[in-house]
């Protein structure tokens, strides 16, 4: 929840350059949006309110999936990234792998995971109009390889730091080269 926070305004510079917004607008970009509720928060929110998901699940089923519908609409409010899409996903990976963890169950699991997918990026698609989203079905490629077994582990912080620091890559660039076409 901490790196949500700290990737937060990484989000907002890509999303403000993305939109050809020079530097000097993101103040009032910030502003506006956060008033016309037009700003969405990064995916590190979505991996939260997912993971309050799967924490009430473990904790009790019953209390877990009465959670999920209120989790959905806190992920839609607050505009997450991928809002209740995203969270869906994350809690179907999680329940296939949950229900078929054993080795002779693998058919079934990757059947499971590609059913999420589809189903969720599918429904993304059509109620957000977003056809971008299909490029996420590529998933199901390096799911279906994946063996089961951990490669080489960089530390856990790197995920955490890589994060906010692409953003900031990717909007230094767009800055740039919008600079660059205004010249």
């Amino acid at each position: 929840i901490v790196f949500a926070f700290v990737s937060q305004l990484a989000f907002d510079l890509v999303h403000c350059a993305g939109g050809g917004g020079i530097i000097t607008s993101l103040p009032t970009l910030l502003k506006t949006g956060l008033l016309s509720n037009s700003i969405s928060l990064n995916v590190m929110f979505t991996l939260a309110i997912a993971f309050v998901a799967m924490a009430a699940i473990e904790y009790s089923a019953w209390i877990g999936f009465c959670s999920i519908p209120i989790l959905l609409i806190v992920a839609e409010l607050l505009h997450t990234d991928y809002g209740a899409f995203g969270v869906l996903m994350i809690i179907g990976f999680y329940l296939v792998s949950k229900f078929f963890h054993k080795k002779e169950q693998q058919i079934f699991r990757w059947l499971g995971y590609v059913i999420v997918l589809f189903g969720a990026t599918t429904a993304h698609v059509v109620i957000k109009d977003n056809p971008r989203q299909l490029f996420a079905l590529l998933a199901i490629i390096p799911i279906i390889l994946y063996n089961g077994k951990l490669g080489r582990r960089l530390p856990k912080w790197f995920g955490y730091v890589f994060y906010p620091v692409h953003l900031l890559f990717i909007a230094v660039i767009v800055f740039i080269i919008t600079a660059a076409r205004a010249t």
